[in-house]
């Protein structure tokens, strides 16, 4: 593991871990906290909030360390090596940083704290609900993970093969198969482009090409077991509301209430992409008999080609034969921050 200390505040001091909400009073006074900080989010303009982010925490005589990832996966590394001996840990990033300091944190007592400073920020608008704005002073987003009580709520868990190869990961926000997960692809790709428009260009880039495919669909929903055979230009779960920063996918989405949202757009004729685009913006697209929309515990997804998929933004090609998705209700601890 190469690990890259920025800054050691203080010594850490032992203090008992968070078995239940804290008052904003005693927060800081009693929580060890471990910040693990992205330099290459929003495509490397995060660097430019480290020396901030050490200042305000010095400032605020916070007892930490912030260490830089240097590669892919290095949050996830770095989480696991030091949940057992903080409270919390705070990813500073965007949506993929969020997801990779998560898994090891989940069914744990250490608790995930969130500074949004990614291209993409979708959970941590929809965990506060201010889904107005993906924007939120760096200041102020220290202030809420310093002070601010702690909640349950509940991630996804996927299985699926990639290249021959099993996976398994959770996921925090939002999950796309089809036409999404191209978009997640696409974007990924486009350097030189930044924010929302990063979204905009790869519709367009996707949307010229893009085709729908059957796939066959088990859901555990709140009425029994439903299987379908669809052939779906997209389909998204959501643990959250929105993503992408302007889409609606799941908009009755909440991510303390034991269920995962399924939204399953079929095929259409593509004149008509311009018309879904704008419903998925307003979150109008779940009343149209076009839409399969739904609560769902578990969902099989059958696959009949290779297909993209994106976990919080993150994205895994050539995903093949089946995925599976189940609700992991109540397992991850976090900073509130509504």
């Amino acid at each position: 593991m190469r690990e890259k200390f920025l800054s050691e505040l203080d010594s850490a001091q032992s203090f008992p871990s968070p078995h239940s909400k804290h008052s904003a009073a005693t927060a800081q006074a009693t929580r060890r906290y471990w910040f693990i900080l992205n330099p290459a989010a929003n495509r490397g303009k995060a660097k430019e909030k480290v020396k901030p982010l050490q200042q305000t925490l010095k400032a605020k005589q916070v007892n930490t360390t912030i260490q830089l990832t240097t590669q892919p996966n290095e949050a996830t590394d770095f989480a696991r090596a030091v949940k057992s001996s903080v409270d919390i840990v705070v990813a500073c990033g965007g949506d993929g940083t969020f997801n990779e300091t998560a898994q090891p944190l989940i069914h744990s007592e250490t608790v995930l704290g969130c500074i949004p400073i990614g291209s993409g920020n979708d959970f941590y608008s929809n965990l506060s609900g201010n889904t107005t704005s993906r924007k939120i002073a760096l200041e102020t987003a220290i202030e809420k993970v310093l002070n601010t009580a702690t909640c349950m709520i509940d991630t996804g868990t996927v299985h699926f093969e990639q290249n021959g190869s099993s996976v398994k990961r959770a996921f925090l926000n939002s999950l796309g198969i089809g036409f999404t997960g191209e978009i997640a692809r696409i974007a990924k790709q486009v350097p030189h482009v930044r924010g929302d428009l990063i979204y905009l260009y790869a519709l367009w880039v996707v949307g010229r090409t893009y085709r729908a495919a059957p796939m066959t669909i088990e859901m555990h929903t709140p009425s029994g077991v439903q299987t379908i055979t669809e052939s779906v230009f997209a389909l998204m779960i959501g643990n959250g509301k929105r993503e992408g920063g302007k889409f609606w996918i799941t908009p009755e989405a909440e991510m303390n209430d034991g269920w995962l949202d399924i939204c399953i757009l079929k095929e259409f004729p593509i004149w008509k992409l311009p018309r879904w685009v704008f419903a998925f913006m307003r979150g109008s697209h779940i009343h149209t008999s076009q839409v399969i929309y739904t609560k769902i515990s578990r969902a099989i997804i059958h696959l009949s080609r290779p297909e993209s998929m994106h976990l919080d933004g993150e994205v895994y090609e050539q995903v093949s034969q089946s995925v599976q998705v189940s609700v992991v209700p109540q397992s991850l601890r976090v900073v509130a921050v509504s």
